[in-house]
């Protein structure tokens, strides 16, 4: 999937078609920091993952989506 994210100084805006605008920074070891593009909400997802397989989703990525859905979830107040 091609992500058409901006950077801006020190973080990315989520400006793609299936993204809400959030400001974020997929960080190492699976940290995924986010600010709602209103700025009236703001998170963190911090996840544990021990696995090494060739196959395995990066702990950076596997945060972000995680991250995602809370957000969508926790915004709308529609479960995910």
């Amino acid at each position: 999937m091609a992500l058409a994210w901006n950077y801006s100084y020190g973080h990315w805006v989520e400006a793609d078609a299936t993204s809400d605008g959030s400001f974020s920074a997929i960080g190492n070891f699976g940290f995924y920091p986010w600010i709602s593009s209103d700025k009236k909400y703001y998170g963190i997802i911090s996840r544990y993952n021990t696995s090494t397989g060739v196959n395995d989703m990066s702990t950076g990525w596997a945060s972000y989506l995680c991250g995602k859905a809370i957000r969508k979830a926790f915004i709308s107040g529609v479960a995910q």
